[in-house]
């Protein structure tokens, strides 16, 4: 949804994703409420909730996120570390605005931007 759209993902269960919601190049509004999130990683890659990513030149300049009251449990049985949010940004080539509350309570499970 490239064109400035409005978002929501609400409501649902992602379970045993590696990548449970995986934002790439967008140019939206999008809110992220009241999901449950939850895997155990099988092998030495880490697990990630929600992923923001924005990387080619040619991707749209701004995109917002709201992530609030969602229920994260990220396990591994390898010890590397899984996180519940991660921003990526190589080249640092959008504006992305982005909004995190009420993650949790286990400190494992990190944001990353």
């Amino acid at each position: 949804m490239k064109g400035g759209a409005q978002v929501d993902v609400n409501f649902n269960n992602f379970e045993d994703n590696h990548n449970a919601v995986w934002l790439h190049n967008t140019n939206q509004n999008t809110t992220i409420t009241v999901n449950k999130i939850s895997a155990v990683d099988v092998g030495a890659s880490t697990n990630k909730g929600i992923v923001i990513r924005t990387q080619t030149a040619d991707a749209p300049n701004t995109t917002r996120v709201v992530i609030n009251n969602n229920e994260f449990t990220l396990a591994s049985s390898s010890g590397v570390i899984s996180y519940a949010v991660d921003g990526e940004q190589p080249g640092r080539v959008a504006n992305i605005s982005a909004v995190v509350t009420d993650l949790g309570t286990d400190n494992t499970i990190l944001p990353q931007f």
